[in-house]
């Protein structure tokens, strides 16, 4: 795959603790870490991947891709960022997902996670990439899913519906706070089987980008 453009992948994130804290009442979650991440940095690195190749994509995620960086440009977007291994902790804690059901052919080694995010009056919408970062430090993209209909969030979880390779899967947070989700945030990707049923894809670990 070639690669236009690149550079250095220089973002620091120092991720010192992270506690979560559960209320009995209505079983909302908040999770807490200090961390320092600029928002322009990964602003320059969205634009690097914006000239990236996409032929390691599936064909189901082409569109989602370009639903990113739409999201993305948008001044009131909320821009997370997550990369293992790192401060924030390796793959398998960071980036946990079951990757070969997502049609990701070779387990990467070490990948970054971008999601934007804009609430609009008639609903949240997002975006999210995963990317495998090789080791020239370029990356290649690897996920893309964007839900652009039908997200909700109240009180208590942000819900969005994806659809990937004709299959409709929900990315989900309890991190909300005051209606807004935090600035920290752990996402589960899942397949609903029936009413009753759902397969989850694991997790995805993100920092807001300040």
């Amino acid at each position: 795959m070639k690669k236009r453009g690149a550079i250095y992948l220089t973002l620091a994130v120092v991720f010192l603790a992270a506690v979560l804290l559960f209320q009995n009442c209505n079983g909302t979650r908040f999770r807490y870490a200090d961390f320092n991440i600029s928002r322009q940095q990964v602003l320059t690195q969205i634009e690097v991947l914006s000239q990236s190749t996409i032929s390691s994509l599936a064909a189901s995620s082409e569109q989602p891709f370009n639903d990113f960086f739409d999201l993305a440009s948008q001044p009131q977007a909320r821009i997370y960022y997550a990369e293992a291994p790192s401060s924030m902790g390796d793959l398998k804690t960071v980036l946990p997902l079951e990757y070969d059901l997502l049609n990701v052919d070779t387990f990467p080694t070490a990948a970054a996670a971008y999601l934007a995010v804009v609430n609009y009056d008639t609903g949240p919408v997002a975006a999210l990439v995963i990317t495998q970062i090789n080791s020239d430090n370029t990356e290649t993209p690897i996920i893309a899913l964007s839900s652009l209909q039908g997200g909700t969030i109240d009180d208590y979880e942000l819900n969005l519906p994806v659809l990937f390779d004709n299959v409709t899967l929900y990315l989900r947070s309890e991190d909300i706070i005051d209606g807004s989700l935090s600035d920290v945030v752990q996402f589960e990707l899942v397949e609903p089987y029936d009413a009753a049923t759902e397969f989850n894809l694991n997790l995805i670990n993100l920092v807001e980008a300040n």
